[in-house]
């Protein structure tokens, strides 16, 4: 038996784990009711008679030769996108692993130190109608331009067929890693109890995500 009046032996432990995970879109992620509603831009890109975009960008939105040129823009800068659920979603995924140490220097004192590592792919979410536009322009990449529905006037605003879609999607990926800091100490007050001190730090090394396929990474970390 060990003789708690006196000083301690220093420890460590170290401790350890390796999961993956799933999480299935809930209720209102996958049968909200899809529905048209408006988004604002300053301005269709390919709308006017001197568009913004080029003839071959804006080919890629649906624009057909014959309608370059001639398509009319909506003066109130709305458009119309199609917001709600989706029945298709697939579940978000995620992998993580940690790896701590549990450090008593000396009675009544704790320390500790987890590295953690955790990435989600196929997250859920929703694309912007003008990030979706704009993607589709510049790049012509059908997982932005397949979203852009223009009307046989070559509108996104004038009928119920021309929209984007925006209804929730799985999309990019998140990941972060890191490092959480704890340290205790209890105070033993003679015949008083105790005081204890507490302190939950978290150094974060990035904060990285991709909101869809294409858009290229950015890091959170840093930044409030």
């Amino acid at each position: 038996p060990i003789d708690e009046s006196g000083p301690l032996p220093a420890t460590m432990k170290v401790r350890a784990s390796a999961q993956s995970a799933s999480r299935a879109a809930n209720i209102i992620e996958l049968f909200s009711q899809a529905a048209i509603g408006l988004y604002d831009n300053d301005a269709d890109p390919c709308a006017g008679s001197s568009p913004i975009a080029t003839r071959e960008a804006c080919a890629n939105t649906g624009v057909t030769s014959a309608q370059y040129g001639t398509i009319p823009d909506n003066i109130a800068g709305q458009y119309n996108a199609i917001f709600g659920g989706n029945t298709e979603l697939k579940p978000e995924k995620s992998n993580s692993w940690t790896l701590g140490f549990v450090i008593n220097p000396i009675k009544d004192m704790n320390l500790t130190f987890d590295y953690f590592h955790m990435k989600v792919k196929d997250v859920i979410g929703n694309l912007p109608a003008t990030t979706t536009l704009t993607q589709c322009l510049d790049s012509g990449s059908a997982t932005f331009c397949d979203l852009i529905h223009r009307d046989p006037a070559g509108t996104l605003w004038r009928t119920p067929q021309a929209y984007i879609v925006a209804t929730n999607l799985n999309l990019g990926m998140k990941s972060t890693e890191g490092l959480d800091v704890g340290a205790d100490y209890a105070l033993r007050l003679e015949g008083m109890g105790r005081i204890d001190f507490g302190f939950k730090g978290t150094l974060l090394q990035n904060f990285k995500a991709e909101d869809a396929p294409g858009l290229g990474v950015y890091d959170c970390a840093g930044y409030y």
